[in-house]
């Protein structure tokens, strides 16, 4: 009986250390960004804008379809959705009513 494989069901860990401070992403940019390029999505019959994250200026709103790209991410920014630049590194996603 106790050479029968064992079956772990439930883990606990406890991690303890010193805090690293976390760098925000911030905007670099005082004036509204321009896309970088612009590219076409399989399912979408029309270029769709490519935008730095660290290019976009704070409280700049982008309207979907858009990509905004950074060093550990990618973000579609769908139809009838917008984006804006938050102080400090956050970006706010609303949806729009569809016309």
């Amino acid at each position: 009986a106790l050479d029968m494989p064992i079956e772990l069901v439930n883990l606990r860990l406890t991690i303890s250390g010193v805090p690293t401070a976390i760098t925000l992403i911030q905007s670099k940019s005082k004036q509204h960004g321009s896309p970088l390029e612009y590219v076409k999505l399989h399912e979408l019959n029309q270029q769709v804008p490519v935008y730095k994250r660290t290019e976009i200026a704070i409280n700049q709103e982008l309207i979907g379809p858009a990509i905004i790209t950074e060093k550990e991410a990618t973000l579609y920014l769908a139809p009838h959705w917008c984006v804006s630049a938050q102080g400090p590194g956050g970006l706010l996603l609303e949806q729009m009513g569809e016309k």
